[in-house]
């Protein structure tokens, strides 16, 4: 029953984080996202700042749901997907070098308080890269302190930058909505037709399902190596 209902839960936090998301940028964010067109119209130096916001928001425990939501509105969802694919492989590895080096004490605490984390743990002993990868395709994870726990585990960094690449799964589904929130914006939803309804609508139903299928591997996965 807990299990089903964790499963629910996560799923309507990850929807209801989407949906809210875009009225932000349809409604209060408005003016801040129509200026940060900066980072598109400046060529280089736009996308190196935009990868130092993806560093600073790893290290501040920010979601990285929102960047990428952000880079899909940005750049399109291709482009704004692979963007946010690389920035945010690259910035989980700051937070992780600093705990290693100096949080240690603190991210291990966070996994002996929390029991999902501590399996998460055990598993990397057994199963290194993969149990990373395993987490990253995740939309419920908290991608943000996994960066930090990874420090106070045994994994290694070749082996977190391997797992890493599995980040493109949330990638793409948080650049897609963030395009089409740009889509909305500049277009209006009734402007679309009845066959952009359908594709939102199928869209919705997959964002669904993808989120609670790869809940459900990840977390096997994890239950299954805790148990060695």
């Amino acid at each position: 029953m807990n299990a089903a209902r964790n499963a629910i839960l996560g799923v309507v936090a990850t929807i209801a984080g989407i949906v809210f998301t875009i009225f932000l940028t349809q409604t209060i964010l408005a003016g801040i996202i129509s200026k940060m067109d900066w980072f598109v119209e400046n060529g280089y130096l736009g996308y190196l700042a935009l990868f130092v916001v993806f560093i600073i928001m790893a290290l501040f425990l920010i979601p990285a749901s929102f960047s990428k939501f952000v880079c899909g509105h940005l750049f399109g969802f291709i482009p704004g997907m692979i963007f946010a694919w690389i920035a945010s492989m690259i910035a989980a590895l700051f937070p992780h070098a600093i705990a290693r080096k100096w949080l240690k004490p603190w991210a291990t605490r966070i996994i002996e308080n929390r029991p999902l984390m501590a399996d998460i743990e055990q598993a990397i002993v057994n199963d290194g890269w993969k149990t990373v990868a395993y987490t990253r395709i995740s939309l419920v994870l908290p991608y943000s302190l996994l960066n930090y726990v990874f420090g106070a585990t045994s994994v290694k960094t070749v082996d977190l930058i391997k797992g890493n690449t599995l980040m493109i799964v949330p990638a793409a589904i948080y650049a897609w909505w963030g395009s089409q929130a740009r889509v909305i914006s500049e277009e209006g939803f009734s402007a679309q037709g009845d066959g952009y309804l359908w594709i939102m609508g199928f869209s919705l139903i997959f964002t669904v399902w993808i989120i609670h299928h790869l809940r459900k591997i990840t977390l096997r996965h994890i239950s299954a190596k805790s148990e060695y």
